[in-house]
């Protein structure tokens, strides 16, 4: 844990920066933060500018354009509680801001993260940039980062999420509604949970082209409405093993992408109802125009509009090990693979690149 790391908020733009408890379940719990202008906490963290108890009402720290504004704080509990609709502490403003530095600063510098940590935690904020937010923790909690960057509509940079096992509900619905999204954070899991990705992305209308990682363990509805809504999104490739054995493992993973062009999944084999509705309960809408990549060894694909290809779509084989393509139209392109690649060829077999 990097102790001499603090969470870090950079103002972009003019407008007020502020502290704020939500009660809706009728309860309070008050945090009190300590804060930094322009300047770095000392080994005893007394030289602050400022202190903050949150309350119902908004409490401000004034803020100028250009300012870096440190938080920290000595209790080591939850920023909100353990229900999904009860009180929550809020850091908010008008003004367009960077995030970055490690967000631990606000419970203490934990080791642990509790349950529902920093639930709501930038909801609607005008959080531009996280690129540089430090999430340490390797072991997650229930629903510590649920709704966490909600409604943010101006977010363009998402964080790293470094943690490597998921827990239940712990990114659930964490970047719903981030429009302005134009790719999904990068993850060090491998080790999904029960809804632990739920609604992760739902609504992100920015998102366009979205390559799905694959994860070592799978978990019932781990992934299920992760992309729904997202009606922006026109290639959407689901990098999976070659036998999907989890019970609605990809459950309406990508309902209402109404604009969808493309979609692959070379998964050779399914041995559960691994699909169920993974387009929403009808796909109808991209018939004309979508084409759905597969395996040329499976052949356990339906053909509908719920749970397998839908009705209409194009079908085309693609094997991961050997194909070739026609890259005319294309602008870029990136090649993934091992040694067995020895050379790269363009138009009229025009050698571009060779191992040797």
């Amino acid at each position: 844990m990097n102790t001499n790391s603090y969470f870090t908020i950079e103002i972009l733009s003019s407008g007020n920066l502020w502290l704020r408890l939500f009660n809706n379940d009728g309860t309070e719990q008050y945090v009190t933060v300590y804060y930094w202008r322009n300047t770095i906490p000392n080994a005893n963290r007394d030289n602050y500018d400022g202190v903050i108890t949150t309350t119902t009402s908004a409490q401000n720290i004034s803020v100028s354009v250009g300012d870096k504004i440190r938080l920290y704080r000595t209790e080591t509990t939850a920023w909100s509680n353990s229900s999904d609709s009860g009180w929550y502490n809020r850091i908010g403003g008008s003004a367009e801001i960077k995030i970055s530095g490690n967000i631990a600063s606000l419970i203490g510098f934990s080791e642990t993260i509790p349950a529902y940590c920093f639930r709501y935690l930038f909801y609607q904020s005008q959080i531009i940039d996280a690129s540089e937010l430090e999430l340490p923790w390797m072991t997650l909690s229930e629903w510590c980062f649920g709704r966490m960057f909600m409604n943010s509509a101006k977010l363009v940079e998402p964080p790293y999420l470094p943690a490597e096992t998921a827990v239940d509900s712990c990114y659930r619905l964490m970047f719903r509604s981030c429009i302005a999204l134009k790719k999904i954070a990068r993850m060090g899991c491998k080790n999904l949970a029960y809804v632990s990705h739920y609604c992760m992305y739902q609504l992100c209308t920015g998102l366009e082209k979205v390559t799905l990682p694959l994860f070592d363990t799978y978990a019932n509805q781990a992934l299920s409405f992760m992309f729904n809504g997202c009606s922006g999104l026109k290639e959407l490739t689901v990098e999976c093993p070659e036998v999907l054995s989890t019970q609605h493992m990809f459950y309406c993973l990508a309902g209402g992408c109404m604009n969808l062009e493309r979609f692959t999944c070379l998964a050779k084999n399914s041995t559960a109802n691994t699909t169920q509705s993974w387009l929403g309960n009808d796909a109808s809408y991209a018939a004309e125009h979508a084409t759905f990549i597969k395996h040329p060894d499976a052949t356990f694909w339906t053909t509908d509009s719920t749970s397998g290809i839908p009705a209409g779509w194009t079908i085309k084989n693609m094997n991961p090990n050997t194909q070739n393509l026609d890259f005319n139209d294309v602008s870029e392109i990136k090649i993934k693979g091992g040694t067995n690649i020895t050379a790269v060829y363009g138009q009229n077999n025009v050698l571009i690149w060779s191992a040797t």
